[in-house]
């Protein structure tokens, strides 16, 4: 501080004024679009790259009716890709508050995220969504840095980014579904201002996880995301290479069936589907899109326009409700026999989250082996986060199936282990779960399924919905 004068000196990289236009737009109510792009592998040429994805990122600035801006993503996870904000930095020479960057934990230490995080205050980045990251198919018991962990660092950080996170909530199993709520619940908590609700075609379900945080008092502005919808990446999601994506049989069949016809047609039929689901989301209260699969300037340009016509298509919510159910009136898209919804009146006129009709479905109560361990592992551990993780090893590996790790947790997570889970979730499912209930890396049940029954039948909510740990 001067003391002279009184004035503070402040540095100031960029032109940086502390501005974020994508955090005052979200916060004011404008529905946004997010154009989906991936960082370019990391042998590919910075100059070309640059080149093929400049196009869009002025497009967007260029956008009128709606806000427009880019959401910059890890490539595959099986492919090194080029540093995420050195990318991103030759692509947005200016006004880089106007969009985001993903963050991913997968194959990250803590000290990496927060170099990430110093690094987007450096360049003049405001705006990150935490993710777990992409399943890896070559490495699928690589160890991920939760998106959670990460949340709570930039919330207990001087310079806080304005960070979004992600959920799946395409789950139709009724522990799969809940346990997906709740670390969402979790995440809010742990400092996500925005939602991105991944890729899925029931408008049920985004309607569902809307009310959901609504009714538990957590509600935070959501994007939709969809996916332009490629022959190629329609064969990947039918044959099931998407963990986490379940698409019904008469959904498959479908996408099969149209891609039988000519290219042009087949395309139709998909930008139809998503001129149904972008208006959706409008009329569910989303506060935006993100739009996956955006691969050129044109697809941009067609993505865009498309949304303008579904909006001036649809004059009210009955309008569009009665198009959605005459689309979709010989399709059952709910993957049998997995049927669980949280509400009975979604999709309903008139119908608001405050007055939402939970539904019946009963949570299956633990299995009497499941019991006895509780309480035994109760009994024995109810300390062990006190004691050096060694302590009693042995025991604990016979009781909780104790992994070896550095810090016990138990006492925080009802007895479970978290190392159970094989990407070393403490806080919750990963969004690749299988809709089953199933770890998507081998054939069991997913350990927070199984918490979550014991948390139920004990009443004991506080680590489903607050713990972090």
């Amino acid at each position: 501080m001067n003391g002279q004068n009184g004035i503070q000196l402040q540095m100031n990289f960029h032109g940086d004024s502390g501005a974020n236009r994508f955090r005052d737009q979200v916060r004011s109510a404008d529905f946004s679009i997010l154009f989906e792009v991936p960082a370019p592998s990391a042998d590919a040429d910075l100059s070309a790259a640059v080149a093929r994805t400049a196009p869009i990122a002025e497009f967007a600035a260029s956008c009128k009716e709606f806000p427009c801006s880019l959401a910059i993503t890890d490539a595959d996870p099986d492919y090194k890709s080029f540093p995420l904000i050195d990318f991103a930095s030759a692509l947005i020479p200016e006004n880089r508050d106007s969009h985001v960057l993903y963050l991913s934990g997968r194959g990250k230490e803590e000290e990496t995220i927060s170099g990430f995080f110093a690094q987007c205050r450096l360049e003049g980045f405001r705006n990150v969504v935490c993710v777990s990251g992409k399943p890896s198919l070559k490495k699928k018991n690589e160890r991920v840095f939760e998106s959670i962990k990460m949340l709570r660092m930039n919330q207990e950080s001087d310079f806080q980014l304005f960070t979004g996170t992600t959920v799946n909530p395409y789950k139709y199993e009724i522990c799969t579904t809940l346990a997906q709520s709740f670390k969402f619940a979790k995440k809010i908590g742990a400092g996500a201002s925005f939602g991105v609700v991944q890729f899925g075609w029931d408008a049920a379900k985004l309607q569902e996880i809307s009310w959901q945080i609504i009714r538990a008092g957590r509600s935070i502005p959501l994007f939709a995301r969809l996916m332009l919808l490629s022959p190629s990446v329609a064969v990947d999601l039918c044959s099931g290479r998407y963990p986490g994506i379940r698409f019904s049989k008469d959904f498959q069949n479908a996408i099969r069936s149209e891609m039988q016809h000519s290219t042009a047609q087949f395309l139709a039929a998909q930008w139809r589907r998503f001129q149904l689901h972008a208006a959706g989301a409008r009329f569910l209260g989303y506060s935006g899109l993100q739009i996956g699969g955006v691969e050129s300037l044109a697809a941009a340009k067609t993505a865009y326009q498309r949304i303008l016509d579904a909006f001036a298509e649809f004059s009210d919510y009955k309008d569009w409700l009665d198009a959605v159910k005459d689309y979709y009136s010989q399709m059952d898209i709910v993957p049998y026999p997995w049927r669980y919804y949280l509400f009975d009146n979604l999709l309903t006129e008139g119908g608001t989250a405050e007055e939402a009709n939970v539904s019946k479905s009963q949570i299956p109560e633990p299995a009497s082996g499941e019991r006895f361990r509780y309480n035994l592992a109760k009994k024995l551990f109810a300390k062990a986060d006190r004691h050096p993780a060694s302590e009693r090893r042995l025991t604990k590996k016979l009781v909780v199936s104790c992994k070896g790790c550095g810090k016990c947790r138990l006492p925080q997570s009802l007895f479970f282990c978290p190392e159970a889970c094989p990407l070393g979730f403490c806080n919750g499912p990963c969004g690749e779960v299988d809709i089953s209930g199933k770890c998507f890396l081998g054939d069991r049940e997913c350990v927070h399924s199984a918490r979550l029954r014991m948390a139920v039948s004990l009443r004991d909510y506080a680590f489903s919905e607050d713990v972090i740990v």
